[in-house]
């Protein structure tokens, strides 16, 4: 994990945002990987953020994933940008 905060989420410090990235091999599944990530780079449990199902497909994004590391997808969640890329990491921006 790469963590180049700039200010953290919920720790009392405003700022431009933190930037971090994780690894998503250790997962079956990237998606379960996401919100392991947000969960963490936003110092919350996984199961107090929305459902991901609610932003995205899960199934889709999974399947675009296993289809080469060429692929890179954006999207907000939970007060976050997320990058999914296809070779297996994602990097999680905190809004601040």
């Amino acid at each position: 994990m790469t963590d180049n905060t700039r200010c953290g989420h919920g720790r009392g410090r405003q700022g431009e945002g933190s930037h971090t990235t994780y690894d998503l091999g250790e997962y079956d599944r990237p998606t379960v990987g996401v919100v392991e990530a947000v969960a963490a780079a936003t110092d919350r449990d996984p199961g107090s953020l929305p459902q991901l199902g609610h932003v995205v497909d899960p199934d889709a994004i999974d399947d675009l994933l296993a289809s080469g590391p060429d692929v890179e997808i954006d999207f907000e969640y939970a007060d976050t940008t997320v990058t999914v890329r296809g070779d297996a990491t994602v990097v999680v921006d905190v809004h601040c």
